[in-house]
């Protein structure tokens, strides 16, 4: 299958991938596990208040309550909130721009909710697939878009957005009275 806006490199077996694939600006997708609960309660899985501690409840403070209607479909509805294992799932979040990278390490800065999983848990990040977050067709980096043999220049430990603001940089300046 060919298409005429793919762009296609050779990658050679063992071409180390670095965060200077992605730039800053650019737009990416987090992909990671979520922390692992293990089996839970309706309160704690789906945030449901429980019933009463007085007026007559018995043994059923975190309780779900009801289960099913009556009348034609007097059954379990699919999707009906229920104790179950909680976490251990991949979530991705889409979308979260890159504000800063730091080249020393290889650390990507992106703004958004905080990424799933474990401290020093394993992430994927990749180029995202929202739309209105693309650039240009013809602006999509090709895979990988940084080998470390063509750089002639030494790469600066830090890369920052324009936006972003510079703390070794003063926020106040005063006037001197004369």
């Amino acid at each position: 299958m060919t298409h005429s806006n793919w762009l296609t490199i050779p990658i050679i077996t063992g071409t180390p991938l670095t965060a200077m694939h992605f730039r800053v600006g650019d737009h990416v997708d987090v992909q990671a596990k979520t922390i692992d609960h293990g089996f839970q309660g309706v309160v704690k899985r789906w945030g449901m208040k429980g019933m009463p501690a007085s007026h007559g409840v018995t043994k059923a403070h975190r309780k779900m309550g009801s289960t099913g209607g009556g009348g034609n479909k007097a059954a379990i509805w699919k999707g009906k909130h229920m104790p179950g294992h909680m976490g251990n799932r991949w979530q991705i979040l889409k979308g979260l721009r890159i504000w800063r990278i730091n080249t020393k390490y290889n650390v990507l800065y992106v703004t958004g909710p905080n990424v799933p999983g474990n401290t020093h848990g394993f992430v994927r990040v990749y180029d995202t697939i929202l739309p209105t977050k693309r650039s240009a067709p013809d602006n999509h980096p090709p895979m990988p878009t940084w080998f470390p043999e063509d750089c002639q220049e030494p790469v600066p430990d830090e890369l920052s957005d324009e936006q972003l603001f510079r703390f070794s940089e003063p926020s106040i300046h005063h006037q001197e009275k004369a």
